[in-house]
């Protein structure tokens, strides 16, 4: 005598399991990923940026012979010469702008350091912050 179970097809709870745990791995592996390729994204944005404003730097030393002493100095040349776009980036706060050999009284510094921490940028344990200098 045949039951009334024993004519079903289906998949056993376990070959469910199974299935359910392989494709969790899987969608871990592309989330892990997918967020790496975020992380060099977005660290290779803020080098070109940050060499941007190195380049926009070398302009205002070759016009005024020194660069500037403050950070709001350079957004106003920024702003001054049409480089709003990277003005505004530059303004977001990520971007640390240190000049360096500065006179006492006013005037113009002979150097400077732009740093963006690697904690913007995701950076893990291995990476470094991005700095520039000229």
């Amino acid at each position: 005598m045949k039951h009334a179970y024993s004519n079903k097809s289906g998949f056993t709870i376990v070959e469910l399991i199974v299935v359910i745990t392989v494709i969790g791995i899987l969608a871990a592996i592309g989330i892990t990923s997918y967020s790496g390729v975020q992380n060099r994204a977005k660290k290779s944005s803020f080098e070109s940026n940050a060499q941007q404003l190195k380049l926009k730097l070398g302009e205002y030393m070759t016009d005024k012979n020194g660069y500037p002493r403050t950070g709001a100095d350079v957004l106003q040349y920024l702003n001054d010469t049409g480089a709003t776009a990277l003005a505004t980036e530059v303004s977001s706060g990520l971007y640390q702008y240190v000049p360096t050999g500065c006179p006492a009284a006013p005037g113009l510094c002979t150097g400077y350091t732009i740093t963006v921490a690697k904690s913007v940028w995701n950076g893990d344990a291995a990476d470094t912050n991005i700095v520039v200098s000229p």
